[in-house]
């Protein structure tokens, strides 16, 4: 279960956002809804607050900005304009209209998905860093250098993936590289591009022998990026004891 806090001073906004969540997600909890953001301090010194929603009206740039205070929660908080900033700081994300239910919707649930991710792993760090170096052996393993963006991506595909339990049923475009274009501000169409591109010289610079191998083949054709994340997924859970 996630905290969420909701800062905002108009009522009928905060009770529509606190039916919105409890529709939404069932995996938030809405800790309180503060007038001000100093109020704020208060919650966390008594429970861990994962989401915090910041309609606009309760704040403004400079504050935000300058208040060192909110700064290690900026990452966490997504900021419902009422009207357009001509300044950004480096929150989760901004919903430029707060009747622009769909995309705070969207922000919400992939930041909550990747709150998720960290905290299956937060325990034990070394979870992740053994996850991770088998990921780059099987890459390595297919002759593809670790240097191209798009392996960075791959990487984070098959890591999230995993962490999720979806390694049956994803949807790249829909379920994964969205949590990944959000976390590196990038659009889903380049992190999309850059894994293709990554996916497409592994086709070129990869042994066919070796390739046939791995991907179980008796002719050689380009694979998608999802059969060869989904073939690294399998072959990572089959030889990695690492656990959720």
């Amino acid at each position: 279960m996630l905290n969420i806090v909701i800062i905002c001073k108009d009522l009928v906004y905060s009770r529509y956002l606190i039916n919105f969540l409890n529709y939404e997600n069932n995996n938030l909890k809405v800790l309180g809804v503060l007038n001000e953001i100093e109020e704020l301090f208060d919650i966390s010194k008594r429970s861990v607050i994962d989401i915090i929603l910041i309609n606009s009206d309760c704040i403004d740039y400079e504050f935000l900005k300058s208040n060192k205070k909110i700064q290690p929660y900026l990452k966490s908080t997504i900021l419902i304009l009422n009207k357009i900033w001509k300044n950004k700081l480096n929150v989760y994300a901004y919903i430029n209209n707060k009747n622009d239910i769909e995309t705070l919707a969207s922000s919400i649930n992939q930041l909550a998905t990747s709150k998720i991710i960290e905290k299956n792993f937060y325990q034990n760090s070394a979870k992740k860093n053994i996850l991770i170096k088998a990921i780059e052996a099987e890459l390595k393993d297919l002759n593809i250098a670790l240097s191209y963006t798009g392996i960075k991506y791959i990487i984070e595909s098959i890591y999230i993936i995993y962490s999720l339990e979806k390694c049956y049923n994803f949807n790249l475009e829909k379920d994964i590289y969205p949590i990944i274009a959000q976390k590196y501000h990038k659009k889903v169409s380049t992190i999309k591009s850059n894994i293709t591109y990554a996916v497409n010289m592994m086709y070129v610079e990869c042994e066919e022998n070796k390739l046939l191998e791995y991907l179980k083949e008796y002719s050689l054709r380009k694979p998608s990026p999802k059969r060869i994340i989904s073939d690294i997924l399998e072959n990572v859970k089959n030889n990695t004891n690492v656990y959720i």
